[in-house]
């Protein structure tokens, strides 16, 4: 008879598994602040378990953790795990998200005040076109593929006037380093 061993490194793909242990393992680290993913890739944690799903060997490295080893009574029921790790990701996921309006913010105040000043001649521009609204003046990549696109549909005269303007006004924003996608409204700069 052979017996089957599976050895399951912790990873973001196994979040949520389909072997109940390992979900609880996950749930335990996720309610104890640890990323379930990290710790796996790490090699923080590691299970290991028959074929059929039954634990084998658990592997548990405090110090890499900051956590003691949790006894089965420690882990959380699957229910509970299943809940922890997706409050876990929702929660990475807005950390993510804050970290980088943070840092778009902080890029955008670095800006000295006649580059700001040039961006809104430029996003006043581009809301002008249609690219963008007075109410969302975010730049993408798509929303200045649909206004070029919609250039191409102009006689040609227009369609080299619009592109000279986009041009002249992006040049001296381009030579500071600032791509097109990283424009953005200033009103502190606006005259009253």
């Amino acid at each position: 008879m052979r017996l089957f061993l599976a050895l399951v490194l912790l990873s973001s793909a196994c979040f949520a598994s389909e072997n109940p242990y390992l979900s609880r393992v996950n749930g335990y680290l996720a309610l104890n602040g640890r990323d379930p993913g990290a710790s796996g890739r790490s090699g923080a944690v590691k299970v290991l378990y028959k074929k059929d799903g039954t634990l084998m060997k658990f592997e548990w490295n405090e110090k890499a953790l900051g956590l003691p080893r949790p006894s089965d009574s420690d882990l959380p029921d699957e229910a509970t795990a299943l809940a922890a790790i997706e409050a876990f990701k929702v929660a990475k996921e807005a950390a993510k998200v804050a970290k980088e309006a943070a840092e778009q913010a902080a890029k955008q105040v670095a800006k000295p005040a006649s580059i700001r000043r040039k961006e809104n001649k430029l996003v006043k521009f581009l809301i002008a076109e249609g690219a963008l609204t007075p109410t969302n003046t975010v730049v993408t990549v798509e929303k200045l593929e649909a206004m070029f696109d919609s250039w191409d549909l102009l006689p040609e005269p227009q369609t080299d006037a619009k592109s000279a303007k986009y041009e002249r006004l992006m040049r001296p924003i381009r030579l500071r380093g600032i791509a097109d996608t990283d424009i953005a409204f200033h009103p502190e700069v606006e005259k009253p």
